[in-house]
């Protein structure tokens, strides 16, 4: 036997010992500890008591939008995060929708 491997007495077997752990509360709800009306993108039917997802439109952009974008895109294809931002102010649009439109 090695220097880390010690041995346990003959007829002593050792059970596992149960550690009590308590929930971690980090301040903002897992999706498990949400109510179910809570949860995004989902309501709660009264009449059967499911839940039923939310089927939104899409929402497609202004015509002033895309000018802007197309503009900006043709001047320069490479945006750095400064004009992400700077665009997404100027448009309206998140910084998310802004950096999709120009990935596309």
């Amino acid at each position: 036997m090695g220097a880390a491997q010690t041995r346990r007495p003959a007829g002593k077997a050792s059970a596992p010992q149960e550690l009590e752990t308590a929930p971690v509360t980090t301040g903002k709800p897992t999706k498990m500890q949400l109510q179910p009306a809570q949860r995004r993108g989902y309501v709660l039917n009264e009449e059967t008591g499911r839940l039923e997802r939310i089927i939104r439109k899409r929402k497609r952009k202004s015509g002033d939008q895309l000018q802007h974008l197309n503009s900006q895109f043709d001047a320069n294809p490479h945006w750095s995060k400064e004009t992400l931002l700077a665009l997404s102010k100027q448009t309206g649009l998140s910084e998310g929708q802004v950096y999709k439109w120009g990935w596309d």
